[in-house]
């Protein structure tokens, strides 16, 4: 009986351990977009961004930006989000 349990248990550990390691956030993110990765930080230049979905977050989300010169509706687009 303890046997048959500790089997359970290792068994539902490793299911556990394997569905962990089939969501990779970093390279399969099914939304690029995910506005839980970043956060109004008082960045509001372009220079201070990292990528053109930071750039996107902070355009849309964030007072005080300085980073659609052209009003277009694209931030950073020599920088960060080019056509």
């Amino acid at each position: 009986m303890k046997i048959n349990l500790l089997l359970i248990a290792i068994a539902s550990s490793l299911i556990a351990i394997q569905k962990c390691k089939s969501v990779d956030i970093g390279q399969s993110n099914p939304n690029p977009m995910d506005t839980t990765k970043y956060s109004c930080a008082g960045k509001t230049m372009c220079t201070e961004m990292v990528s053109c979905n930071e750039a996107k977050f902070y355009l849309k989300n964030c007072p005080n930006v300085n980073i659609d010169g052209d009003a277009d509706g694209i931030p950073c687009e020599e920088q960060w989000c080019h056509n």
